[in-house]
């Protein structure tokens, strides 16, 4: 599993993500986003899950990561679901079909309004991480 950080930024919160492949970074994103959204504590982990199905294609990989996220987003506030894990059954660098799975929640603790384009930015390092 990757690993995520949310990060300050001119008054606002920013993600930041990593993982060794494809499947753990969108993972880690996911995570980061969820973790954003509400604080899960063990009371909800007793909920009944929901799962859902997505599948999403881009042009490029960086907008199939936003479109990824901007749908999960969508979802959430449209059925309040908390989306916590994702299993990818195909993941490439256009994209991708994946089961979602999530809590019924009654609440958000924030409301995100989006995924800021301009700001997404999907590199590898050094050390061959995302």
């Amino acid at each position: 599993m990757g690993n995520y950080e949310v990060l300050p930024r001119n008054g606002e919160f920013a993600l930041s993500a990593t993982g060794k492949n494809l499947k753990d970074l969108f993972g880690a994103a996911l995570s980061g986003m969820s973790k954003m959204m509400k604080e899960v504590g063990d009371d909800l982990a007793d909920g009944a899950v929901v799962e859902r199905s997505v599948t999403l294609s881009a042009p490029e990989l960086t907008l199939l990561l936003i479109d990824f996220l901007s749908k999960v987003l969508n979802d959430s506030y449209e059925h309040d679901i908390l989306y916590t894990k994702v299993k990818f059954e195909k993941l490439d660098e256009t994209s991708l079909k994946a089961r979602l799975y999530g809590l019924n929640v009654d609440s958000f603790d924030q409301e995100l309004r989006g995924v800021n384009y301009d700001t997404v930015e999907i590199k590898k390092n050094d050390a061959g991480l995302y």
